[in-house]
């Protein structure tokens, strides 16, 4: 199981919201107010190395980082998923939806494909057609103006490709985060065991 994302879209909060308390702790989860505090591949094995979730280094522009520290990261990243995308069961890519349209436009009017669906599109060639890939739009709590919000969603949602689910989630306030630890239990009950699942996750009292 992967999750990708840019620079602090929120990848280390998900999972410290899907994963128990005492995983998170033990794998040393960390989030940080300031892009880039997940540098490296985060490999996490469970169940004796039955499920390996990786918590990919955010990728992109870092304002504090050299181009040639962002090229790494990226190639790293590629590598890694080039080589075991045909293991990866579920992925989530998570976009933060306070910037997903300016970075996406600017990027766009530059003629290059915007960093997130260029990354949707990589990980769908690369995953085997029994994995899944999830969309976690987050930062919700950000906007204090409802409309634009609802606007910023419909936006999102007319260029993600219609064929992958999106979740929209609060970290912070926890909205949504059951309705996507439904999606990826339901998925990973193909894969593991509803016990071994509840070793993992912070199951919902019924599911």
């Amino acid at each position: 199981m992967v999750v990708s994302g840019r620079p602090n879209a929120g990848k280390s909060s998900l999972l410290r919201n899907l994963l128990r308390k005492d995983i998170y702790k033990r794998y040393s989860i960390s989030t940080g107010k300031h892009p880039g505090t997940t540098r490296t591949l985060h490999e996490i094995p469970l169940l004796g190395d039955e499920l390996v979730i990786v918590d990919l280094p955010g990728w992109g522009r870092v304002a504090s980082r050299s181009r040639k520290y962002k090229d790494r990261l990226l190639d790293e990243v590629v590598a890694f998923l080039e080589a075991k995308g045909p293991q990866v069961v579920l992925a989530l890519h998570v976009v933060d939806l306070r910037t997903f349209r300016e970075v996406s436009e600017r990027l766009d009017e530059k003629g290059y494909v915007p960093i997130d669906l260029e990354m949707l599109g990589f990980l769908r060639e690369v995953i085997p057609s029994s994995g899944a890939l999830h969309v976690v739009l987050t930062k919700i709590d950000k906007f204090s103006d409802k409309r634009m919000l609802e606007r910023e969603l419909q936006w999102a949602r007319d260029v993600i490709p219609s064929s992958i689910p999106v979740f929209v989630v609060d970290n912070k306030g926890g909205s949504g985060i059951r309705e996507l630890k439904m999606a990826i239990l339901r998925h990973l009950r193909t894969f593991l065991s509803r016990e071994k699942l509840s070793d993992v996750f912070a199951v919902p009292s019924k599911w």
